[in-house]
């Protein structure tokens, strides 16, 4: 259906994109243009493509942003192969970006209202972003001021729609203050705007047309919001025109107008139209299993199992082996057979494989069958004895008082809700002997631009990951009853896993000059340790 849908709006926006552009280029005699030009017409629509595929990748940023601030957690490369795919620019009103939200609502039920308030915010954020860029242009108070007020306050809107909360102050989801949320998303629509009003003034001097960026602004800006009331797909035709009238009027002759608008045209709608196509065409089966799919942590851990360890590079996997067993073993009590421990989510059993060799006895569990088969390969490989088994770290199946230490390897924040991870720390401290310790080992998302690494870009590189994950603070652990959290945090790594093995040997010094510098908080990964009170109340 959505399909359809969409191969109806492109066939409509064909036929009036097309039969515009035909006239205004036949009425101005720009054809023996054209065809003497070609160089410079071929440049201007690279250039303006090139700048659209960085319009098309903020604005992706901006709907899987709005997403998670409002708690529908879909994974980053669904929602970046649904944006891309579905070439939503050339239907009307852009109710394609809706269609969009509507596949992912039919696998999560539950976001049906949510993803039509993003919609809905989106639409309200372009319109106040061309009204305060068309404002600047024309130095006009009343358009810049009132797209200013509409940007900042649509995150509002669907705070108070969406959530029902009585007042903004309490937008807070997820990582970011209102604020903050707010101004994000302003940025990311301010920018996408203003990138194709670069690339119109960028054509109009590849094309030796005299114009100045206030000029690109006014037209390019006035053309798609009056294009875009049409409800013709993406403004198709009316955009366009409106366009050039707009040129004209700044003195600019008809047939330059129409030419630069045709080479804008190309490079953005027509470029991302086919761009879609060729997405949804090598993606097509992918999205069909993702909607399928239900998506839970242990089918995606277990789908990924053989090939898991050639997600990250060997050399970087030995290097954080070391560094986090190192920053483990001073926390731990001597080694001794009698020393019982236990690796919270596993994995392939690298990390418990490695503390059995140094003498004690360990004990993994797993929610991935698939992982767990990995761990007992592994196990055999390195002639190591770990006791495994595949269960759910929510419900431990062991006595009370029964580990000396538990620790947990980038496990917590694949548990998807606050209560889910307080109630899993809780059972940890059920299972530990009094003044038994938890080390709690957590990627450092302290640093914005690490965490919008790990949530928008390491998800599209890799597949541990799905940008769906709760990552815990290390100025914000979880508190549970019966453990306190001790003060002293480790930092650890700034260097990250695509570094090749010889520069990673050379960077290690400035990256212990960092980890012992005021500057560790910013480290990639950290260890907290949780010790069980003596009189801990069950």
């Amino acid at each position: 259906m959505l399909l359809l849908v969409l191969a109806i709006a492109l066939s409509i926006a064909l036929s009036m994109g097309g039969g515009a552009t035909y006239i205004w280029i036949t009425e101005t005699h720009a054809w023996d243009w054209i065809a003497g030009h070609k160089l410079a017409l071929t440049s201007a629509v690279a250039l303006t493509a090139a700048l659209t595929l960085v319009n098309l990748g903020l604005r992706w940023l901006r709907w899987t942003f709005l997403l998670r601030r409002f708690h529908a957690r879909v994974p980053t490369r669904e929602t970046f192969r649904l944006f891309f795919a579905t070439a939503a620019i050339v239907t009307p009103f852009y109710v394609g970006e809706l269609l969009r939200g509507a596949a992912i609502a039919r696998r999560y039920r539950s976001l049906t209202g949510v993803v039509f308030w993003v919609w809905l915010v989106e639409r309200c954020s372009d319109v106040a972003a061309l009204l305060v860029l068309w404002g600047l242009a024309t130095q006009h108070a009343a358009y810049w001021g009132t797209g200013a007020m509409l940007l900042v306050s649509a995150p509002w809107l669907l705070a108070r729609v969406t959530l029902r909360l009585p007042d903004a102050s309490k937008l807070h989801t997820g990582q970011l203050a209102p604020g903050a949320v707010m101004l994000l998303c302003a940025g990311f629509s301010l920018a996408a705007w203003a990138l194709p009003i670069l690339s119109f003034f960028v054509v109009l001097k590849l094309l030796s047309t005299p114009g100045t960026i206030a000029t690109a602004a006014h037209a390019f800006a006035s053309g798609t919001l009056l294009g875009g009331l049409t409800g013709a797909p993406g403004g198709l035709g009316a955009s366009g025109s409106l366009m050039i009238v707009g040129l004209t009027g700044a003195n600019i002759a008809p047939k330059a107008a129409s030419i630069a608008v045709l080479a804008l045209r190309f490079g953005t709608q027509w470029f991302a139209v086919a761009l879609g196509v060729v997405v949804a065409a090598l993606w097509h089966r992918s999205l069909l299993d993702q909607l399928k799919t239900s998506g839970r942590v242990q089918q995606h851990f277990d789908a990924l199992a053989p090939a898991y360890a050639n997600d990250i590079p060997a050399h970087y996997r030995q290097q954080m082996l070391d560094r986090k067993i190192g920053a483990m073993l001073p926390m731990l009590p001597p080694a001794d057979q009698a020393v019982r421990g236990l690796d919270l989510g596993c994995g392939q059993g690298w990390y418990a494989c490695e503390l059995a060799r140094h003498g004690y006895t360990l004990h993994g569990i797993d929610l991935s069958e698939g992982q767990i088969a990995q761990a007992e390969r592994h196990c055999q490989q390195t002639g190591s004895h770990v006791t495994l088994r595949t269960y759910d770290g929510q419900h431990l199946p062991y006595p009370d008082a029964h580990f000396d230490f538990v620790y947990s390897i980038n496990v917590l924040h694949h548990v998807p809700d606050p209560h889910a991870q307080r109630a899993l720390i809780a059972e940890v401290l059920r299972v530990l002997k009094p003044h038994g310790r938890f080390l709690l080992h957590e990627m450092n998302v302290e640093n914005a631009l690490f965490r919008g690494y790990m949530s928008y870009v390491f998800p599209l590189l890799k597949s541990i990951d799905e940008g769906t994950e709760l990552w815990i603070r290390p100025t914000r652990l979880p508190q549970v009853p019966g453990g306190t959290w001790q003060r002293v945090v480790s930092y650890f790594t700034f260097v990250p896993e695509f570094v090749p093995a010889r520069l990673l040997a050379w960077l290690q010094p400035l990256e212990r000059w960092l980890e012992a510098s005021r500057l560790r908080k910013y480290s990639a990964h950290y260890m907290a340790t949780l010790t069980r009170e003596a009189a801990a109340q069950r």
